[in-house]
């Protein structure tokens, strides 16, 4: 088990980004984010994507969250018409 630079530590955990810059690139962090004072600590489990996947994959999750509110949207529908 691996663990921060907090006192005391704590152990760490795996994140997923879901930036567009690096959309489903596995990191280990602090368990407490920077933002409730934890340390901070953070480096990239995963290499660096390509350009190529940098560009389509975001695309493909935009897609994704279409329809599933599109299909959303409809299932509203459906049940008020009952």
């Amino acid at each position: 088990m691996e663990f921060c630079k907090c006192r005391p530590p704590h152990p760490m955990v795996v994140r997923t980004s879901w930036t567009n810059k690096n959309p489903g690139r596995r990191f280990k962090s602090c368990r407490k984010l920077r933002a409730y004072s934890g340390c901070g600590f953070f480096y990239w489990v995963d290499p660096e994507m390509c350009e190529r996947s940098k560009r389509v994959i975001p695309g493909l999750l935009r897609r994704i969250r279409d329809l599933e509110a599109e299909k959303s949207s409809f299932d509203e529908g459906e049940v008020g018409a009952r």
